[in-house]
């Protein structure tokens, strides 16, 4: 068996970064890039994708109608680029009728009907690779600033305003 001269591993792993705290792709502050909101009727199934330029340690979405009742959701990687590059996040979630029954990461109790879809705020709060502390934040949807002042979501100041892509 042949291997590989040890100067190509080096190559590789400059390009592809060591995935380690130090490594200077590692340890870039992620910027929220996209964000891809939607419900269908028909699955009852809500899909939020984030889209970042770097890498992340995932994230956190709230979804509210009002503080009475928020839920919260684990943001995880779907498509880490290995240069250190961009990362996406993404959570699905099924309706569940009863708000007791909601779970963490896999379903909600915010059906997708006109009327509650018009009503909803998120938040989203992207994590600082190695440590895991709060990066870069938006709120989003139809509601914004609903979470402002609440003690049991992260702070964000920040609104996601849709780039403008041109004519």
């Amino acid at each position: 068996m042949t291997r590989p001269p040890l100067l190509l591993l080096a190559a590789a792993c400059l390009v592809r970064g060591s995935g380690r705290p130090g490594d200077p792709l590692y340890d870039t502050a992620p910027s929220i890039t996209a964000i891809d909101w939607s419900c269908s009727m028909d699955a009852e199934t809500w899909m939020i994708e984030i889209g970042t330029d770097a890498w992340t340690d995932g994230g956190t979405l709230w979804m509210a109608r009002d503080l009475a009742r928020v839920e919260s959701f684990r943001l995880r990687s779907v498509g880490a680029a290995p240069d250190g590059g961009p990362d996406t996040l993404r959570t699905t979630l099924s309706v569940v009728a009863d708000p007791a029954d909601a779970e963490d990461g896999s379903t909600t109790s915010f059906p997708c009907t006109a009327k509650v879809r018009a009503d909803i705020a998120f938040r989203v709060v992207i994590r600082q690779p190695g440590s895991g502390d709060a990066g870069d934040c938006r709120d989003f949807g139809p509601v914004l600033d609903l979470f402002d002042g609440s003690d049991e979501v992260e702070p964000c100041d920040l609104d996601w305003d849709e780039p403008d892509t041109g004519p």
